[in-house]
């Protein structure tokens, strides 16, 4: 089972590239692991042109599920994080994703935090905190309009046993880092602030708060 649901839609072809991923996944590697300062300003220059092509993350969205390596896993969440903090922001001449796209992109993350689960340890812990953040971050783009069931879908990790509970931890953390703290997190434009309190307040009207605090009681009754 997976965090979220694909309710619908395609994959919108309409300015996506064509990269060949092993080709990239080596790049990722060359950049994070060699030794050699040139080699890895050549691969960091490399993978900032990949970054800049118009439909680029979706060809991280199946890297991420393709490749074996921690350190493209950590790549592609954080070029999906800068996604949605442009998206937030306004930095990419759309305030949102389209509809298919946006399927895409909660459907890939659901998975991917249920895979976390999944795999337990197998998983570095830098990556899950990647995730955790990313996560939070397609929340603060998606939630309530178009992932409403985004607190019911993560509460549902508590069913499955202490790795669950650990990703359920993470998030939460994340989420208070990336969307309910605003001025001690360092974001206090006026957009920032009302959509910070956008979200809280469909948290409350949806009755997700009271989700949050009764599973996060749940987790200190039975497995602190």
């Amino acid at each position: 089972a997976t965090m979220a649901r694909d309710d619908g839609g395609g994959d919108d072809d309409d300015g996506d590239v064509d990269v060949d991923e092993c080709e990239l996944d080596a790049v990722i590697a060359r950049a994070f692991t060699s030794s050699d300062a040139s080699t890895t300003e050549e691969a960091t220059a490399r993978l900032d042109a990949y970054k800049a092509r118009n439909g680029f993350w979706r060809a991280c969205v199946r890297l991420y599920g393709a490749s074996g390596r921690a350190e493209t896993k950590f790549w592609c969440l954080q070029t999906l994080g800068d996604l949605c903090g442009g998206m937030l922001r306004g930095e990419r001449g759309q305030d949102v994703l389209s509809d298919d796209d946006a399927v895409m992109l909660r459907t890939a993350i659901g998975a991917y935090v249920s895979e976390a689960v999944t795999t337990g340890d197998a998983n570095a812990a830098f990556v899950k905190n990647k995730l955790a953040q990313v996560t939070a971050q397609t929340l603060a783009l998606e939630y309530p309009a178009r992932w409403p069931s985004f607190f019911s879908d993560l509460v549902n990790l508590l069913n499955l046993g202490a790795p669950g509970v650990d990703m359920f931890t993470r998030v939460l953390e994340a989420i208070d880092e990336e969307v309910v703290a605003t001025t001690e997190a360092g974001r206090t434009s006026r957009g920032e602030l009302a959509h910070s309190m956008r979200i809280k307040e469909a948290m409350r009207a949806d009755g997700s708060l009271q989700l949050v605090f009764d599973a996060w009681h749940q987790c200190l009754t039975h497995f602190a």
